[in-house]
């Protein structure tokens, strides 16, 4: 089946639908402990909405191998920073709000096609639910967005957390999961801290023989660079804040007016394909699952990323993996799902940075490589991912954002 992919007003291009994409009924049996039907105790609002349940399951394979115990079916609380309230009674920036409806509305939808896993997701309640197939939280304030985040990880057995780097926010919630007792399908705190900041992964990476793009302090700048600079923060995401100089003085000048001195790097432009990698991860393990082109717009000198071309640079893979596998062991709290932006150069690739978390890649992934990407990291839990074939027997896809 070959489709046209449209989420959130976004297409994503021709697509075949694996057949486990296909939507398929399922009986609705639901089993939530008592502990979260007496979450209105702890000031919030729950609701259910046409929750699309699993049976209870015996000790058996079932999707991408995933193994349950008898009696027992994983449920799993999703938490995707803007969407569950993160800019609760603040304007969300339509394009940010847009990408972060595109990737947890694509976890989600992972999540509920594998059989034996039930979602809850918190929720913005000035947003309507993204499907019908999770259960949802949704905080009265914003003086409750926090205490709704710690009652669905304390209300199911595993969290997927979805923030920023910036401000510490994705390490101090995968803390919130790991002290809750639960289990984190994320990475360790202490490697999001790492490398939430540019420069010290560039420092680490660079120490163990990593190819990086040149990374400085204010303090470390060489006086010239062929193409000009890259200014950005040393814990932005994506392309946030990211400005372009032709000059120093004139970057120097920004950087003194901005008072950005310590919470700013810089490297030089430096041109190639942007690109990044879809990377699982686990205990020092790296499988590289697909490498895509990204696709970066200047506009006032600023650069704005606008999607890219989902497993489109499968020729790569052979140069790609050593890299995935270099950083896996330098930081082996990386646990599932892992960005990496490089540039693809015409001396070679340069990484940019790690990304911790999903990536806007992330939506149209599981499409791209015939494979329940969800699924394959539930699988890390076991040791692992069960790919039908690796590498995967890709179909490239076009995301626009």
């Amino acid at each position: 089946m070959v489709v046209t992919v449209i989420l959130y007003g976004v297409q994503i291009g021709d697509v075949k639908i694996p057949e486990w994409m296909q939507v398929k009924q399922r009986s609705n049996h639901i089993f939530w402990g008592a502990t979260l039907a007496q979450a209105g105790a702890h000031g919030l609002v729950k609701v259910t909405v046409a929750s699309t349940g699993v049976d209870n399951l015996a000790t058996e394979q079932i999707d991408n191998g995933y193994q349950l115990h008898k009696g027992r079916t994983l449920r799993i609380f999703v938490c995707e920073f803007v969407t569950a309230g993160g800019f609760i009674n603040l304007d969300k920036p339509p394009s940010l709000l847009r990408e972060a409806e595109m990737m947890v509305s694509a976890l989600i939808n992972d999540l509920t096609a594998l059989s034996g896993v039930q979602v809850l997701a918190a929720r913005d309640p000035s947003l309507d639910p993204s499907t019908d197939a999770a259960e949802w939280i949704f905080p009265t304030g914003a003086d409750d967005v926090r205490t709704c985040w710690r009652q669905g990880m304390m209300d199911t057995d595993a969290s997927w957390i979805i923030a920023p780097e910036s401000g510490g926010e994705l390490e101090r919630l995968n803390r919130e999961v790991l002290d809750a007792g639960r289990i984190l399908l994320g990475c360790r705190p202490e490697t999001v801290a790492t490398t939430a900041s540019k420069l010290q992964t560039s420092r680490l990476l660079k120490k163990i023989g990593v190819p990086t793009i040149p990374t400085f302090h204010i303090d470390e700048i060489p006086e010239a660079a062929a193409n000009g600079w890259v200014v950005k923060p040393d814990d932005g995401v994506g392309s946030d804040d990211i400005r372009l100089f032709a000059d120093r003085d004139g970057m120097l000048d920004c950087l003194s007016e901005e008072r950005w001195e310590e919470s700013h790097i810089v490297q030089p432009f430096t041109a190639g394909q942007p690109a990044s990698l879809s990377v699982l991860c686990a205990d020092g393990r790296a499988w590289l699952v697909s490498v895509n082109t990204q696709t970066l717009m200047e506009e006032n000198n600023t650069l704005h990323y606008r999607g890219g071309n989902i497993a489109g640079l499968e020729s790569y893979r052979n140069t790609a993996q050593p890299i995935a596998d270099a950083i896996a062991q330098a930081l082996p709290g990386l646990w599932g799902y892992v960005g990496v932006d490089l540039i693809f150069t015409e001396n070679g690739p340069l990484v940019v940075e790690v990304n911790p978390r999903l990536t806007t890649s992330y939506i149209a992934l599981s499409a791209a490589i015939g494979n329940n990407i969800a699924g394959l990291v539930l699988d890390l839990l076991e040791g692992a991912p069960r790919f039908k074939t690796f590498p995967p027997d890709s179909q490239p896809v076009e995301i626009k954002v």
